[in-house]
């Protein structure tokens, strides 16, 4: 109908009808329709341009080339064009470095123009159209070079032909510097050993005192490996003391003598010439006093880096009957076997259990002295398994006892067991008696038929006997058993926990493995023994991992890096069961265990006790006068410089615990500098590999120059960087992380009270990036405050987006790093646009960057309160931000939990939200008009029942359109969601499941409301094909249109699992009647590959 004549009012060119090529002529469309589907395309950019370095770090000294890529992508030329470089500081072209390719021209020389501030202009010329050059140079890094990030930037500019000018967006290229030897930093290593011959060094015969305990001044620990090694990877400039603690060493051992002053105290002095920058070498020996063989018992204890008593627990836990597949514990049957069989045999004079090996096939005679009971002709004895026994390995093993005349004939389920299955086959001439034993009989999981009849030498049929032997299904239910309910503090105590899993039967499951997660503590694999295994890796994925109190942080190192990898471990089950052994932190709270296999979790938690122990100094005053002192020879015309730096820990006014650090070098609560939150960035730690595996504390984590913590029981107080206990409480959730002070009162049920108090002086910012997205994204803001960051990765419902399916933290340095000056962020791991069936995937990032002038005060308070009885948990939260241009922002919330029958649960919140809030973000910001007065309700129901595997669910989620909560859980306002689902298992390898769901969306700009019924039925074929086929209708409803749709909706598909590692599927979705706008006719094709038991 019509036909369209495209031209560029800007006189720029164009794309041509269905194609990428641009043209400066006019553009036809002769249809409107392919109009639509083929909008003209026009140059964003007239140049292109790229920078990249060749190396990502670079130390004092070293030569760095850079390379910039320039494009013309207009059809004119480029006249004069220049490219501008700016470098960083101390950064030194290198003089006739810089050459020019331009294919098809050669390769050429260019020498720049260095401007005043040091910028460098390169002079290219002509550039044609569609031109491609690269400009390479190098540079020195000066002795000037600012340790961290360092950002060079290049812009090319150019005239067209009509004399407009022309340029490149600017192209960034990082690279981060390290001082290298020139660093001021410095590295503390060392050992602990007994010194047998007392000559004050480590010879070869003597060994290392592991479990060691050593404190520097600003409050960072370390605990010595098996070895007696320790390492403190990276300090800060100037004098250090460093304590050993002297609670820590094993009995019957002191201080080996010395008759050097410095080396008969706990404490010693490190510092060299330069203030810095060295390898600093500290060892301690020791020697045994008279009671040493008081001591003896420590020496397991020692070898595994634990107290005597968590030796005594181990040495316990290694007595116990190792498992065998019936309930945990030994089975009837083979105790039987054991007296019927054991030692029964004899070859001549010769125990046939005393043979080398098994023996080779074949028949053999052997004599025996047992009298066992008799047989009579016809009848038939099991001997094993024993009715209802579990089969504890992956095929049935059965041994039956007959006459020695006649034979048996074995149904497992209903088929006959062939006789090439016998394994043995034993005449007992003296009693009478024939054995026969089956092996390598397939059961199924649950109950499985076992029939026995005894067969005559004529082939008449004599008794049967009929039992059930059940397999080994799939894990339904978990539990977690521990030997110990609370830890002390401190690193060194630890407990034994066992991972148990059930079938469907109440039997121990399949083997399989299963995932452990711990909020506090380490996860250290167990041999058969029960005993901690040797050489675990002690690597952790995320150099920032803080464990603490609560949610309060202390940050943890072990080897080159964190312990996060230690508090996830994947376990196998063998038997049904898995062990680990938890290690306590250095600070107290409570340790939430967590196992997951498949769809099925439990959780249990261990309390973390305050480590109450004898006073502990460490400190250090120091000062500086004149100017020839390395420290005061620089151009701040500082003469005199005074420092105070200790740590105490010790106990006050009884059974209280005092932690207190002071730093006079640090600053106040401040983003400039060094400063951060919680965590070590990885990229600004140097790890040498030292060779041994000690585990770092930092326990007095603060962004201030003062860290106050006293403990008394559960409760404490605390000045320094905490969470709130507001974190995790749903609608009224408050996230940020603060510096301030902190009050926490808790009974022994658990029961608490926290009031929590701060004044930051930074903003608090809330960004969302979709997958799918480039590796690099940028934050809405820059000069991030470093480890204040979370990044949490978020699946949706691609119907209903509202939903969150899934959510999983980021770790900085393993899926992400960050630029905290310009809140840059790239990816490490490729992040899809969808997950397996296509729901939504997207990166929710929160973090605190710099406001100056920003004045903000923020209170929180959380109220927990466990009513055992009544199986009934009852919350309150509150928290007030206040910031001089908005007022008070207020947020509060309700939360109920009651548990029900059978593992049920019923949950309810309510969070409301008043005033106004400074919120920044790359979706929405608030203004200072406007004000978030709303509620919001949440309800979840679950109740699985006996009959037939049944699940009954039901959930309500409402939020008012002011409700707004920036800090806590994604909510969107104005919307109101129910819905109610029953779910059971039809038939052994059939489940259906009914659910309606009614949804409601009003807001200025949105009303409308949807009414779903549904209908899902899935088919398990065999072990490794399930297909599905479901019914849904929808009634949708458009109040600002006046628009209603009625949709029918069938949805089939099948899921093979083609290998152990590949799973296929594929789903096709057909309206038969009008679709709703949001559930398309559509066929999907999915393929998942299992690289390894992680990804």
């Amino acid at each position: 109908l019509f036909a369209l004549t495209v031209r560029a009012l800007d006189g720029q060119p164009v794309a041509r009808g269905g194609s990428f090529e641009l043209t400066e002529s006019a553009v036809e469309i002769p249809g409107l329709a392919a109009f639509a589907l083929n909008v003209p395309m026009f140059e964003t950019t007239t140049l292109e341009i790229t920078k990249s370095a060749d190396r990502p770090s670079v130390e004092i000294g070293d030569v760095l080339t850079y390379r910039v890529e320039i494009r013309n992508a207009t059809v004119s030329a480029v006249e004069d064009l220049s490219v501008r470089d700016t470098l960083p500081p101390s950064f030194h072209y290198a003089e006739g470095t810089a050459r020019v390719d331009a294919p098809p021209a050669a390769s050429r020389s260019v020498e720049p123009e260095v401007a005043p501030d040091g910028m460098l202009i390169f002079r290219l010329g002509r550039f044609a159209a569609g031109a491609r050059a690269t400009l390479t140079y190098r540079v020195r890094v000066g002795a000037n070079a600012r340790e961290g990030e360092q950002f060079n930037t290049a812009q090319g500019t150019g005239t067209l032909a009509l004399g407009e000018v022309v340029s490149t967006p600017v192209a960034r290229a990082s690279v981060r510097v390290r001082r290298g030897v020139f660093s001021s930093q410095q590295l503390i290593l060392g050992r602990v050993f007994e010194d047998a011959n007392s000559n004050g060094l480590f010879d070869k015969d003597e060994r290392g005192v592991p479990g060691v305990r050593l404190y520097l001044n600003n409050g960072q620990s370390v605990i010595t490996d098996s070895a007696g090694l320790y390492n403190f990877p990276v300090v800060n400039e100037g004098a250090q003391v460093l304590s050993l603690d002297p609670v820590t060493l094993p009995r019957g051992s002191a201080l080996a003598r010395s008759e050097r002053r410095d080396e008969q105290s706990w404490t010693r002095l490190l510092r060299t010439p330069l203030g810095g920058g060295a390898l600093l070498r500290q060892n301690f020996a020791l020697r045994s006093t008279d009671d040493a063989a008081n001591g003896a018992g420590d020496a397991a204890a020692l070898k595994n880096n634990l107290s005597t008593d968590a030796a005594a627990a181990r040495a316990e836990a290694s007595r116990q009957t190792k498992l065998n597949g019936n309930l945990f514990g030994a089975s009837e049957s083979e105790t039987k076997r054991g007296v019927e069989s054991g030692k029964s045999i004899e070859a001549g004079k010769s125990d046939e259990s005393k043979t080398d090996g098994p023996r080779a096939s074949g028949t053999y005679e052997l004599t025996t002295n047992e009298t066992l009971e008799p047989v009579a002709p016809g009848a038939v004895r099991v001997i094993s398994p024993q009715p209802d026994e579990t089969v504890s390995g992956a095929a049935l093993q059965i041994e039956v006892r007959t006459n020695a005349a006649w034979t048996v004939a074995v149904e497992v389920g209903g088929e006959r067991v062939a006789d090439k299955q016998i394994g043995e086959r034993r005449i007992d001439n003296k009693n009478a008696l024939a054995t026969f034993t089956f092996v390598g009989i397939n059961v199924v999981p649950g109950p499985n038929r076992v029939r026995v009849t005894a067969i005559g030498p004529e082939g008449q049929t004599g008794q049967s006997i009929e039992l059930t032997a059940y397999g080994r299904g799939p894990a339904k239910r978990l539990e977690i058993l521990t030997d110990k309910q609370e830890l002390s503090a401190g690193g060194r105590d630890e407990a034994l926990l066992r991972v148990r899993a059930f079938d469907q039967w109440g039997h121990p499951a399949a083997d399989g493995s299963v995932a452990v997660e711990v909020t506090q503590g380490r996860l250290l694999r167990v041999d058969e023994e029960g005993n901690a295994e040797k050489n675990q890796p002690r690597a952790d994925k995320n150099s920032g991992a803080g464990i603490g109190s609560g949610t309060d942080k202390i940050s943890v190192e072990t080897g080159a890096q964190t312990l996060e990898s230690q508090r996830q471990q994947i376990i196998p089950l063998v038997g049904g069961e898995g062990a680990l052994r938890l290690v306590a932190d250095n600070a107290p709270g409570a340790a939430q265990i967590r196992a997951t296999t498949g769809s099925v979790e439990t959780q249990r938690s261990v309390r973390i006790t305050p480590e109450v122990r004898p006073s502990i100094l460490v400190g250090l005053a120091e000062l500086t006068v004149g100017s020839a002192q390395p420290e005061l020879s620089d151009d701040s015309g500082e003469r005199v410089r005074r420092r105070l730096a200790f740590f105490y820990r010790g106990q006050v006014l009884g059974q209280n615990l005092l932690t207190l650090a002071y730093d006079s070098n640090r600053p106040v609560n401040r983003t400039n500098g060094r400063d951060r939150l919680f965590q070590f960035d990885p990229l600004d730690r140097a790890y040498p590999l030292f060779g041994d595996s000690s585990t770092r504390y930092e326990d007095a984590q603060t962004n201030s120059k003062l860290y106050v913590r006293v403990d008394r029981g559960r409760s404490y107080f605390l000045f320094g960087d905490f969470d709130t206990d507001n974190r995790e409480v749903g609608l009224a959730s408050y996230t940020r992380r603060l510096t301030g002070a902190k009050l926490h009162l808790e009974n022994s049920r658990g029961d608490y009270v926290s009031v929590t108090g701060a004044r930051p002086d930074t903003a608090f910012a809330r960004d969302v990036f979709a997958g799918g997205e480039l590796s690099f994204a940028r934050l809405s803001h820059p000069e991030v405050l470093p480890g204040s960051e979370t990044l949490v990765l978020e699946v949706r419902d691609r119907r209903n987006p509202e939903i969150i399916l899934s959510r999983e933290t980021l770790i900085r340095s393993v899926d992400y790093n960050l630029d905290a000056a310009t809140g840059e962020l790239f990816f490490l791991r490729h992040i899809s646009t969808f997950d397996f069936s296509f729901n939504l995937i997207q990166v929710v990032a929160t973090y605190e960057f710099r406001a100056d002038g920003m004045s903000t005060a923020v209170y929180t308070a959380r109220a927990f309160k466990t009513f055992e009885r009544a199986g009934l948990k009852l919350g309150l939260s509150f928290t007030d931000q206040r910031q001089d241009e908005f007022g008070s922002f207020i947020v509060g919330g309700l939360d109920i939990e009651k548990s029900l029958p059978r593992g049920g649960r019923l949950r309810a919140e309510y969070a409301t939200s008043r005033g106004r809030v400074a919120v920044g973000g790359n979706l929405f910001s608030t203004g200072f008009d406007e004000r978030h007065d709303g509620n919001a309700y949440r309800v979840e129901f679950e109740q699985p029942l006996a009959f037939k595997e049944t699940v009954l669910r039901a959930g309500f989620v409402r939020a008012d359109e002011g409700f707004l909560n920036p800090f806590g859980e994604t909510v969107t306002p104005g919307s109101q969601r129910a819905d109610a689902s029953v779910e059971m298992r039809v038939r052994p390898s059939s489940r259906v499941r009914f659910q309606l769901m009614d949804e409601r969306n009003k807001t200025a700009n949105v009303d409308n409301s949807r009414l779903t019924g549904s209908l899902f039925w899935s088919e398990s074929i065999g072990d490794r094909l399930r297909a599905t086929v479901g019914y849904d209708f929808r009634h949708l409803k458009d109040n600002l249109s006046g628009r209603e749709t009625d949709s029918n909706l069938i949805t089939v598909g099948a899921e093979w699992q083609a290998t152990d590692k590949l799973q296929l599927s594929v789903k096709r979705e057909q309206n038969l009647t009008e679709a709703d706008p949001t559930y398309p006719n559509q066929t999907t094709l999915a393929a998942n590959y299992q690289w390894n038991q992680y990804t």
